[in-house]
């Protein structure tokens, strides 16, 4: 019986740089015709350098690399694929519609042909009243559209985005996953890149977790998230099953994402198009106002966290051992994180610096504070350094309240946690209460 030729296959990839840095070992991957695959992982996992390696951008080092069957530098491998990457890299000399046609030329694509589909993906994607207007003169999201369009503007079978919503407001976010969706729908094979927890669990079938240019797992979303891959491997932790372990540190990890998240881009759009005015305007006290932007981040962190915890109780059965002690610590995780976020959003000056902390600082921090693993299986130093790291004591924190274990004295942790927690927020209230970067 024929089978279809798989729509990617890595088999042992290897890059190195001339620097010495080795991006990629050995790397093996199959991702199937009609998947939605996402790769998961922090700054400098290697997964751009992946992307680089299918897309004919660098030269491996060693290994193969194969698109629907075909090697992955040749003619129709590349007509096959799609590249949206996660740097702006449009010709700033061009208009949106060149932009466009300019790219079917590339792919072989007539004139006539080339303007029509350049008339439709610019429909799509909401930018015909852009059409005529150069590139450097887009906002930041008409860029992102622009760059999405430009990926699919030869009908491509496998769509390659890398970072795709990096930078982009809440509201542009959910409208490109709608898109991305319909576009899987219709049967085009989707590798995604993201440091985002709630957008690989949204959107992905399977993911992948690459850390220094290694595949660690991969699962169905489900299963990768709630570490069913690695609890094959990971048998018992403090005595609970992995697949038990791992859920109190991911639901911080997407809490604090999420409390975070929701402040910081609704306070910065807020600034940015002015209408923090009306806020600024009413009749209401700065500790009221202060209260309703904190209690945005809130509500969507508690909801976030409340569907992972019920979409986990079936697949682990995760107990709860000291609920007031983990109804504390939530409170005090999002007051912090939430408190933060609206600290981000009233300093930032563009829309890349609220996302500097989250990709820079939170996820990096969250990734080693032992939201995957037991800091005491650590050796020396880093065992040591772990207790440097706030979010340590966050996830401790809520591991105790959930399974009655932590690395670290739960008075300690949940000390620390609020230690931090108070100071964020009379930060945030300060800036209402003096006006500081709100009012000119």
């Amino acid at each position: 019986m024929f089978k279809p030729a798989p729509a990617l296959q890595l088999s042992a990839l290897t890059k190195h740089y001339d620097d010495g840095t080795v991006a990629l070992q050995d790397f093996d991957l199959v991702v199937p015709d009609g998947a939605f695959f996402g790769l998961l992982g922090p700054n400098g996992a290697g997964k751009t350098t992946l992307i680089s390696a299918v897309c004919n951008l660098i030269r491996i080092t060693s290994g193969e690399v194969k698109v629907f069957g075909e090697p992955a530098d040749s003619l129709l491998a590349r007509s096959w694929v799609g590249l949206a990457e996660q740097d702006i890299n449009l010709d700033r000399f061009l208009t949106v519609e060149e932009t466009l046609v300019y790219h079917g030329g590339y792919f072989g694509m007539k004139g006539e042909e080339a303007e029509a589909r350049a008339s439709e993906m610019i429909d799509v994607f909401d930018l015909r009243a852009k059409a005529d207007v150069r590139t450097p003169k887009l906002s930041g999201g008409m860029r992102r559209r622009l760059l999405l369009a430009r990926a699919l503007m030869h009908c491509p079978r496998l769509v390659i985005l890398d970072e795709p919503t990096a930078g982009v407001d809440f509201e542009l976010r959910h409208e490109l996953w709608r898109y991305i969706r319909r576009l899987h729908s219709e049967g085009t094979t989707i590798l995604l890149t993201t440091h985002y927890l709630e957008e690989a669990e949204q959107l992905c079938e399977e993911i992948a977790l690459i850390r220094g240019g290694r595949l660690i797992a991969r699962d169905s979303s489900e299963g990768l998230l709630f570490g069913l891959s690695l609890g094959s491997r990971i048998k018992l932790i403090d005595g609970f099953h992995y697949r038990v372990f791992i859920v109190p540190g991911l639901i911080a990890m997407a809490m604090m994402q999420a409390a975070y998240s929701n402040n910081s881009s609704s306070i910065f759009q807020a600034r940015s198009d002015r209408y923090i005015h009306d806020v600024l305007s009413a009749p209401m006290r700065p500790w009221q106002m202060n209260l309703g932007v904190n209690l945005g981040g809130w509500v969507r962190a508690l909801a976030i966290g409340g569907l992972l915890l019920v979409a986990a109780l079936p697949v682990t059965g995760v107990p709860v051992h000291h609920p007031l002690f983990l109804l504390v610590t939530v409170v005090l995780g999002l007051v912090l994180f939430g408190a933060l976020g609206t600290v981000v959003g009233i300093y930032a000056e563009t829309f890349d610096h609220h996302t500097f902390v989250n990709n820079i600082v939170i996820l990096p921090l969250a990734f080693v504070g032992g939201v995957f693993y037991s800091v005491s299986r650590l050796g020396s130093p880093w065992h040591e350094l772990s207790h440097v790291n706030p979010v340590f004591y966050l996830v401790n924190s809520m591991r105790y309240g959930f399974l009655g274990v932590s690395d670290a004295n739960q008075w300690l942790c949940i000390g620390v946690t609020a230690a931090l927690a108070v100071p964020m927020y009379l930060w945030s209230q300060y800036l209402f209460s003096s006006g500081r970067k709100l009012k000119a």
